[in-house]
C-alpha cells in the first residue's frame, strides 16, 4: 500500500511546490483557497481505485461500488472556479473538457477490464495455486500511469492559466492521445484474454487432476450460500476434517463465500462459480462428496452419480429438525448426530430415505498409519 501512495504524493508535492513558482499577483490571498482547492481534487485521481472507496463512507450502493463518479463531476467544477477567477480562453475550455474526458475513458477501461475478467473467470474453474491466465491487472496499471499522467497534466494546464500564460490549442492532443491508447489497451486486453481463456479452459481439467495427483484427496467439500450460518457450517466441517488429518478438497460457489473460506486455507480450494466451470470440479479420483448444508444449489454437483454425495447435518439447521425434508432424497447418505436422531428421521422419512441415514461415514475415519488399508478399502 505504501508503494502505491509513493506515485500520488510525489505528484502531490510537486503541486505545492509549483504554486510557489507562481508569479506575486497569481499567489495573492484571495486566489490560494482556488489553487490549493485544484491540487485537493487532483489527489484522489492519482490514487489508485481500490483506494478510492476509503475517501468515501457511504450508505449508497452505487458510491460504495464505483466511488470515482464524483471525481470528474469535482474535476469540472475546479476548473470552473480557476475560470472564473483567472479568465476563460476557448483553448483553456477545450484543454479542460479533453483532460476530463481523458480521465473518464480510464476510469470506464479499468471497469470495463475488470468486468470481462470476472465474466470469463466465472466460466471455469480457479484455484489459488494455479497462475491467472488473465493479463487485466498488467493492463490496470498501464491505465492507472496514464490516469495519472491525466490528473497530472491537468493540474499542470490549471497552473499555467493561474500563472497568465494561454493554453494552447495543441495542449488537447495529449488527452487525446491517452484516451485513445486507453481505448486501444482495453480492446487489447480483452481480445488477449478471450485467447487465454479459451486455452486455459481446455487445461484446467487437467490441471485439477495432477494437483491431485501430486496432494491426493478422494473426499471434496462442497459449500454453497453466502449466509453466515452457512459459512459457519462449512468452516466447522472443514475443521472435523483437518482434527482428523483427512485431506479434502474445498469447492465453493459464491464470490463472496470464497474470499471468507479461502482463510482456512485448504490444501486445496477451488472456486466454481458457473455451471461450467462446476464440470472442472468433477475430477475422477474424488470418491465423496459432504455437503454441511442443505443449499438449492448443492442440486448443481449431485448430478454426478459416479460420486457419493454425503449430507452433514451435524452442523447445519437440520440437526434440529423432527423430519427430514423431501429434498434430501438428493443424497446417498445423510449423516445423522446420534443414533436417537437416525432412528427418529427413519421413522418418518418419505420413500427410500430411511435407508440413506446413517450415523458414521467413512470420509471421518482418522488417516491410519502408512502401509495400512483406507478405511474405503477397509469396509
Amino acid at each position: 500500500m505504501t508503494f502505491k501512495l509513493f506515485l500520488p504524493a510525489v505528484l502531490a508535492l510537486i503541486a505545492v511546490c509549483g504554486v510557489m513558482w507562481l508569479p506575486a499577483s497569481a499567489r495573492a490571498p484571495e486566489n490560494l483557497p482556488v489553487i490549493f482547492l485544484a491540487i485537493l481534487v487532483h489527489v484522489p485521481v492519482l490514487l489508485p481505485v481500490s483506494q478510492h472507496g476509503r475517501l468515501i463512507t457511504s450508505k449508497s450502493k452505487v458510491l460504495n461500488t464505483y466511488p470515482e463518479i464524483l471525481l470528474p463531476p469535482l474535476l469540472a467544477v475546479c476548473w470552473a472556479f480557476l475560470g472564473v477567477t483567472f479568465g476563460f480562453s476557448a483553448s483553456f475550455v477545450l484543454a479542460g473538457v479533453a483532460t476530463i474526458a481523458a480521465i473518464c475513458i480510464c476510469y470506464l477501461a479499468v471497469r470495463r477490464c475488470d468486468r470481462h475478467t470476472k465474466h470469463l473467470q466465472a466460466q471455469v474453474c480457479h484455484s489459488e495455486s494455479l497462475p491467472s491466465p488473465y493479463i487485466a491487472d498488467l493492463s490496470k496499471r498501464y491505465l492507472y500511469l496514464l490516469r495519472c499522467a491525466m490528473a497530472a497534466l491537468s493540474l499542470a494546464a490549471l497552473m499555467v492559466h493561474v500563472a497568465g500564460c494561454d493554453l494552447p490549442y495543441t495542449w488537447a492532443l495529449l488527452p487525446g492521445l491517452a484516451g485513445t491508447a486507453a481505448v486501444f489497451l482495453t480492446a487489447l486486453t480483452k481480445r488477449v484474454d478471450r485467447a487465454n481463456h479459451a486455452m486455459f479452459a481446455k487445461e484446467i481439467s487437467g490441471l485439477l487432476s495432477r494437483q491431485l495427483q501430486a496432494a491426493p484427496a478422494s473426499v471434496a467439500i462442497y459449500h454453497a450460500g453466502t449466509g453466515r450460518a452457512h459459512l459457519n457450517a462449512t468452516k466447522s466441517l472443514c475443521a472435523k476434517l483437518d482434527d482428523l488429518g483427512r485431506a479434502y478438497v474445498l469447492i465453493v460457489r459464491e464470490q463472496t463465500a470464497f474470499e471468507e473460506l479461502r482463510k482456512l486455507d485448504p490444501q486445496h480450494l477451488w472456486h466454481a462459480e458457473k455451471l461450467s466451470a462446476l464440470h472442472h470440479c468433477a475430477q475422477p479420483d474424488l470418491q465423496t462428496i459432504l455437503y454441511a448444508n442443505d443449499h438449492p444449489k448443492n442440486s448443481h454437483f449431485t448430478r454426478y452419480t459416479r460420486f457419493e454425495h454425503a449430507l452433514v447435518t451435524e452442523f447445519s439447521t437440520l440437526k434440529t429438525a423432527e423430519q427430514l425434508p423431501k429434498n434430501t432424497a438428493l443424497y446417498a447418505k445423510i449423516i445423522a448426530r446420534s443414533a436417537a436422531q437416525a432412528a427418529k428421521w427413519r421413522a418418518s422419512a418419505f420413500g427410500d430415505i430411511a435407508t440413506r441415514i446413517v450415523t458414521n461415514h467413512p470420509a471421518f475415519h482418522g488417516v491410519p498409519p502408512y502401509g495400512e488399508p483406507q478405511p474405503e478399502q477397509a469396509a
